[in-house]
Parts: C-alpha cells; structure tokens; sequence
C-alpha cells in the first residue's frame, strides 16, 4: 500500500517534470522518493522472505527428500573422479591427488622453468595498467 503511494507519488513528480522542465526542487524531490521506495520495496521483499523461511521452517521442508538429492547430484558433479595423465585416464584417487601434487610442487619450486620463461610480455602490458 505504502510502495503504491509512493510509486504514484513518483509518477506525479516527473509528470511535473516532463510539464514543467527541470528544476532543481523537483529533482530532489524525485531523488528522495526513489530512495524511500527503495528502502520500501527492500523491507517488502525481506519480510517476504523471512516469511516464507518460517513457513519453510515450520512444514518440515528443511530436511526434504528434495534437498537432500540436490545436495548429492551437487557433490557428484563437483568430484574430480578421472583425470587424463600423459594420455591416459586414471581413476585412481590416490594417483591423482599424487599428480596434482607433483604439479604444483613443480610449478612453485625454485627449479621450475617458469622463472626462465619469457616474461616480456608481461613488461609491455603492465605499463598500460599500472599509472
């Protein structure tokens, strides 16, 4: 109700500002509904949602079947359960923590060629980014 007066007072505003042309009072004054109907619709849509969480809450839904199954399908598809090594395909958990290990090993220890890399690359761009 409070949102409706408050969205016909807008309209009333601009259509005075469409009439009338700029001016600074009305602009203001157009400002400071559309901040108070923001803080309006945001308290609607909170309280909606609390609402909902409580009825959520009080059915027993919390626990459903349904959640449970979206749970699972999210945790299959974020396990990493092959990984193709040098060509082949391993299953092995074991040896795939193993390989990810070594990976990183190799890319952060002092021996890795990444320090030997060319990074000119890296010299004409970051002047370009840095003032």
């Amino acid at each position: 109700m409070l949102t409706s007066r408050k969205s016909a007072e807008l309209r009333s505003v601009q259509s005075q500002m469409s009439d009338l042309g700029f001016s600074e009072e009305l602009f203001l004054t157009e400002s400071r509904i559309h901040h108070d109907l923001d803080v309006l619709l945001h308290r609607h849509e909170c309280f909606f949602r609390d609402r909902s969480r409580v009825k959520w809450l009080q059915d027993g839904d919390r626990n459903s079947s349904f959640f449970h199954s979206s749970i699972k399908c999210r945790q299959c598809r974020s396990v990493l359960s092959s990984l193709s090594i040098d060509g082949v395909i391993s299953v092995d958990q074991t040896v795939i923590r193993d390989h990810i290990v070594m990976f990183y090993v190799d890319l952060f220890s002092s021996d890795s060629d990444l320090i030997d890399r060319d990074l000119s690359i890296v010299d004409d761009i970051v002047p370009y980014l840095v003032s």
